[in-house]
């Protein structure tokens, strides 16, 4: 014989190996994976929820709403919106409330500040605000 083994194949204990150290290598992928899978979710979620604030800031900009709700609190949530447009879905994807307070600086300047409150993907509660300046539409 030359030296070299004529047997062909691998044993089953070879095979058990090699799947138990391949199992090993990719156990750490799958793990990154599945959290990469749910950061992006809940990013997601949170880009819904900011593209709603802000829909509703740039509405509650317009002379109508100002007028109708000057000085006061309002706020927005699944069962009244207000009279603002919004997708429909967005209250029940982000389960969110809107706050929404009005106050006139002078009688040319109105401010605007926001509260939008949600529930992330694990249940911890998230609030996005925004605040914002609007003047009184010149006749």
């Amino acid at each position: 014989m030359n030296g070299f083994n004529s047997k062909k194949g691998y044993s089953l204990n070879e095979i058990v190996v090699a799947i138990v150290i391949l199992g090993l290598a990719t156990t750490p992928l799958f793990m990154v994976t599945m959290q990469s899978n749910k950061n992006l979710q809940e990013n997601v979620l949170y880009l819904d929820a900011l593209m709603a604030a802000t829909t509703v800031m740039a509405q509650a900009k317009q002379q109508s709403f100002i007028s109708l709700y000057n000085n006061s609190e309002i706020k927005i949530d699944r069962e009244n919106n207000m009279g603002f447009q919004l997708s429909g879905d967005i209250f029940e994807k982000t389960l969110s409330q809107i706050k929404l307070k009005f106050e006139t600086i002078d009688k040319n300047f109105y401010y605007i500040t926001l509260q939008m409150s949600y529930r992330n993907n694990v249940g911890r509660e998230v609030s996005i605000n925004m605040e914002s300046g609007a003047f009184a539409s010149v006749y």
